[in-house]
């Protein structure tokens, strides 16, 4: 494979961004859909059918399953309990705390009803 010129590349790689904005923006004034509702299309779409969203999902939670022993022998993360002796922080039980918005409730149907209803 023959090494392209630097100039040339850059040349090459704005023009086609150029070609691309000018189709997207006639698509978007065509059909009355705005820019941020075709990106939150974009994001819901992507969600609810690529793989590597599932992928990457999956990931961190093998990620998170796997850590969680060490993160318990560590002590504890929360700043009250950060004075209490080492033996009353290991009779606690463990505690996951998580915001459950895209993690573990999959609310990309409602964002698809919103940008369906223009909201």
């Amino acid at each position: 494979m023959s090494q392209i010129p630097g100039v040339v590349w850059r040349a090459r790689c704005f023009t086609i961004v150029g070609l691309l904005a000018g189709c997207a923006h006639i698509a978007s004034a065509e059909d009355g859909f705005n820019s941020t509702a075709r990106e939150q299309l974009h994001a819901v779409l992507w969600m609810q059918r690529a793989a590597e969203y599932r992928a990457s999902v999956a990931q961190v939670y093998r990620l998170a399953s796997e850590r969680l022993p060490q993160l318990k022998a560590s002590g504890t993360a929360l700043l009250e309990q950060q004075a209490l002796p080492a033996a009353q922080i290991e009779a606690l039980p463990p505690a996951i705390i998580m915001d459950i918005d895209e993690t573990v409730l999959d609310n990309s149907y409602y964002q698809a009803q919103q940008l369906l209803d223009r909201k």
